[in-house]
């Protein structure tokens, strides 16, 4: 009993920081978040991990805010969707994010069918999947008529572990900082996808109509 009261203990303590975070404003300032982050590891969806989630679904209940989640090479997406939806938060206001990790078309539809979002945010992260793949496997979503329940991003930052990104003589890191910007999407992805038969209509959903209707409901 005394584990389980430290445990709830500990949810509430999350989900308040999260609240006030949502409603008042980030530390000593105004700025107040729009969206709810949790993450999970390679290995699985740990104890503490588990806590996090919840709280995040108590903060997201109690003020609407949607949630995004972070995979390890796009696994345990369907283990986070399932404990967030278990603690109440709706389907579609999530996001499985950097599910591009994987090319696992089953594991994306289970996901889909229970109503969340995917989100595809890593193109021109070179160094953890090819471009290739991420983009035949978003145009085997978009076959399966999936595109309105898809997002895309390329997770581009600014600083890496909270220091500035370092200079790499690494070929391949090199490579991949080279493409990794805002206008990657635009000027090499979105022609694959319309090589590869995705329609202007589909991509304007990706591109507009879905993250508006993410942040809107």
């Amino acid at each position: 009993m005394a584990r389980r009261g430290r445990r709830l203990w500990r949810v509430a303590s999350i989900a308040e920081l999260f609240i006030h975070e949502l409603t008042r404003g980030i530390g000593d300032t105004d700025i107040r978040a729009g969206i709810i982050k949790v993450a999970t590891g390679a290995h699985g969806v740990s104890a503490y991990e588990r806590t996090v989630l919840e709280a995040a679904a108590i903060a997201s209940r109690e003020t609407g805010a949607p949630i995004t989640t972070h995979t390890d090479d796009g696994r345990f997406g369907d283990e986070q969707q399932l404990i967030l939806t278990d603690a109440g938060v709706p389907a579609h206001r999530i996001i499985i994010g950097h599910s591009c990790g994987t090319s696992d078309h089953a594991y994306h539809m289970r996901i889909l069918e229970r109503g969340s979002y995917l989100g595809f945010d890593r193109f021109g992260v070179l160094v953890v999947q090819d471009d290739e793949v991420r983009v035949k496997s978003l145009l085997a979503l978009l076959a399966a008529g999936k595109e309105s329940q898809l997002v895309v991003s390329h997770d581009s930052v600014w600083c890496w572990r909270g220091e500035p990104i370092p200079d790499t003589h690494d070929p391949g890191v090199a490579a991949m900082f080279s493409i990794w910007t805002p206008t990657h999407f635009f000027e090499r992805i979105i022609p694959k996808l319309k090589a590869g038969g995705a329609t202007d209509v589909q991509i304007t959903r990706l591109l507009e109509e879905n993250p508006r209707r993410f942040f809107a409901e």
